[in-house]
């Protein structure tokens, strides 16, 4: 997750909630750092068995209390998709390539996943594959490639969508990364 005017945040103090539609407390997580940029962050859970949003809690440099609440509701899925890599933190050349792998976890059958990136206003993402197979209870990668269109400008920033959808089951999993010209 990338957190914003991190800058202003203790980074050892973050923890996420995850939270029941109705508000109830389904489980906590810490929150780590990515990374060098210090505005980048992660956090290991499992998941519940219910819809829940998440909750980013943690204390300022100046030592107040803050939360973040998340605006989407998660569901639960047979399938998830992270990154395992990303490229110089996110960050795409003015006159060069950046690249992010991927990672598919599948706890449903075996099953053929078809894979989309969304064309963005300042990203043309290159696929290594269109499909990928992802056995029952194992994971698979796969890879994406960006250039910056012209005219990029260093700074300039765009939430690009990854998915895969099964073939036969129809279950879609996305993730968002933000990548930024540099």
């Amino acid at each position: 997750m990338i957190v914003t005017e991190a800058e202003k945040i203790d980074g050892s103090s973050l923890t996420i909630a995850l939270l029941s539609m109705d508000g109830k407390l389904l489980g906590t997580a810490p929150v780590k750092p990515v990374g060098t940029s210090g505005a980048h962050f992660s956090a290991s859970f499992t998941p519940p068995s219910v819809p829940f949003k998440l909750m980013l809690k943690g204390k300022t440099k100046k030592g107040n209390q803050f939360e973040r609440n998340s605006h989407s509701v998660a569901k639960p899925s047979n399938v998830l998709i992270r990154v395992a890599y990303a490229k110089e933190e996110y960050t795409v050349p003015v006159k060069g390539n950046g690249f992010v792998m991927f990672i598919v976890h599948n706890n449903g059958p075996t099953e053929v996943f078809d894979i989309d990136v969304k064309d963005t206003e300042k990203f043309q993402p290159t696929l290594t594959r269109s499909t990928i197979t992802v056995r029952k209870g194992r994971t698979s990668f796969f890879s994406v490639s960006f250039k910056a269109k012209s005219p990029a400008y260093p700074g300039g920033t765009n939430a690009v969508l990854v998915t895969v959808t099964g073939k036969t089951s129809k279950t879609t999993a996305g993730h968002v990364v933000t990548l930024m010209v540099t």
